[in-house]
């Protein structure tokens, strides 16, 4: 095997390594999002809740979401 292909192997392996973890990193990124989501989700629905009940949030009528 001449140099450039040993070169052109190590560098495919390099670009496989890359890639795995490139799609490591995403799966990652998506989970990440799926609970950002469904956090903000979770914080709407609080706001909407005190909301709809009155709760003006200023001065001493303001009051803590309750936690999810």
């Amino acid at each position: 095997m001449s140099k450039l292909e040993r070169q052109n192997v190590k560098a495919a392996e390099i670009s496989g390594l890359d890639l795995n973890q490139l799609l490591t990193d995403l799966n990652g990124l998506e989970r990440l999002q799926s609970m950002q989501l469904s956090l903000v989700r979770s914080l709407r629905q609080q706001v909407e809740t005190a909301c709809e009940s009155g709760g003006s949030g200023s001065g001493r009528s303001r009051r803590r979401l309750r936690g999810s």
